[in-house]
């Protein structure tokens, strides 16, 4: 896995069990201690190469680190209730009626199902950063394609020129 993700990704395993303690009495709070969970589930498959990213109780991915990165069009959402609502998508508008296509209290089948909707997402722009840290069988497709091309053998060539390039500067004045 990419260094910078994979910094990503520990930063939310932190973030997530802390956020996870804050919301442990339902009294104070609707949000559901249920992230830590659902974040080492989603990292165990194919979709850590993207960012995490989450929105109030909204689990996303993200295509890049940048603020104008592509979100993922499916989620998961949260509930104290019913633990996982997987979701293929957003409603357009208020008339839009999206259904979740899983209602779990299983991170790992919430994770299995986010990452089956995701299969087919190519956002663009976007670093497609392999998944080193897989096994090889775990690893996406196309992830297995670029190792196979690259000639260095450790993935998407260009990747960290990529992310370098297209991290954000600071304000001067």
């Amino acid at each position: 896995m990419d260094t910078v993700i994979k910094e990503e990704w520990d930063s939310w395993e932190v973030y997530a069990a802390e956020d996870d303690a804050a919301h442990v009495d339902e009294t104070k709070t609707w949000v559901p201690p249920n992230l830590a969970a659902l974040v080492q589930a989603v990292r165990q498959t194919p979709l850590c190469r993207w960012a995490p990213g989450t929105s109030h109780a909204h689990f996303h991915l993200c295509a890049g680190l940048r603020f104008d990165a592509e979100w993922s069009p499916a989620f998961v959402a949260r509930s104290r209730a019913e633990g996982y609502l997987v979701f293929p998508r957003h409603p357009r508008d208020d008339a839009d009626d999206v259904h979740p296509t899983l209602v779990t209290h299983s991170a790992r089948e919430a994770a299995a199902e986010l990452e089956r909707l995701l299969a087919d997402w190519h956002p663009l722009g976007a670093t497609n950063l392999p998944c080193a840290d897989l096994p090889r069988e775990r690893r996406p497709p196309h992830d297995r394609q670029i190792r196979a091309e690259a000639p260095s053998g450790r993935g998407c060539p260009g990747a960290a020129k990529r992310l370098s390039s297209s991290s954000i500067s600071p304000i001067t004045d």
